[in-house]
């Protein structure tokens, strides 16, 4: 039914998919509304985790962090566990953009123990993937990489292509702080025509900034600048301005 509170929603959530944030934001917060008033639980649930991963998206990560504990603390209410494990992984994912990696270490591991038991093969391979991040952020390289290959591995497993390519990006991302160049080109080559066939534009220009990294280590400074300015394009049409940011340096 239009201007109902499902309606919105699945507006969002396309909206989300395309990467058109501020767009998907506007709308998860007018289903909010709905659902509220109409005392659905599981939809403002929803909601919560929704917004939450759309500001992380944007790189607002303490104002997501407030979504996600909404999220967490209804969830624990409502005994739903696999909600609970998707609010925990997001605060960790925050927590670690936010270099709090043992916060983020802690939160992850509790939501990859739900997942396991939950028997929810996306969700461990996910925690995996967030784990190896923490583990990249707190310096500990070697592990990082042991851990994103564990995750590659897994989303290879399900066939879950999204999956595949971040962790690509995340082995892009080691590689190069490990000095291994040749290896981190590769991984962001693979993740980015990964991302082309996706249409997935935040994952495009993640490994676009990649490619011009590698391409920097390399001495390649005019191809790097080609690979940053793409990247730097897509992170502003997106709305994520630490992302952004980061490119720009």
């Amino acid at each position: 039914m239009k201007n109902s509170g499902d309606y919105f929603f699945k507006n969002a959530e396309k909206n989300r998919a395309s990467a058109k944030y501020d767009r998907a934001l506007g709308l998860y917060k007018k289903a909010l509304k709905f659902f509220k008033r109409n005392n659905d639980v599981t939809g403002v649930l929803n909601c919560f985790l929704s917004i939450a991963d759309t500001l992380r998206a944007k790189g607002d990560f303490i104002k997501a962090q407030t979504y996600y504990k909404e999220g967490l603390n209804l969830a624990e209410i409502l005994d739903d566990t696999a909600s609970e494990a998707d609010a925990l992984a997001g605060l960790g994912l925050c927590d670690r953009a936010l270099g709090r990696w043992k916060n983020a270490l802690e939160q992850i591991n509790k939501s990859y123990r739900i997942y396991k038991f939950l028997n929810d093969k996306n969700g461990e391979a996910f925690s995996l993937w967030a784990k190896a991040g923490a583990y990249r952020i707190s310096g500990n390289i070697k592990k990082a990489l042991q851990i994103y290959q564990s995750s590659l591995k897994k989303f290879k497993f399900l066939k879950n292509k999204s999956g595949v390519s971040y962790s690509y990006c995340g082995l892009g991302g080691s590689s190069r702080v490990a000095k291994r160049f040749g290896d981190s080109e590769k991984y962001y080559r693979l993740a980015n025509k990964n991302f082309q066939g996706l249409n997935d534009r935040f994952g495009l220009a993640y490994s676009y900034c990649g490619l011009g990294n590698a391409r920097r280590m390399h001495g390649d400074y005019k191809q790097a600048l080609v690979f940053f300015n793409r990247a730097a394009k897509l992170y502003k049409k997106i709305g994520d301005r630490v992302s952004y940011a980061y490119t720009l340096w």
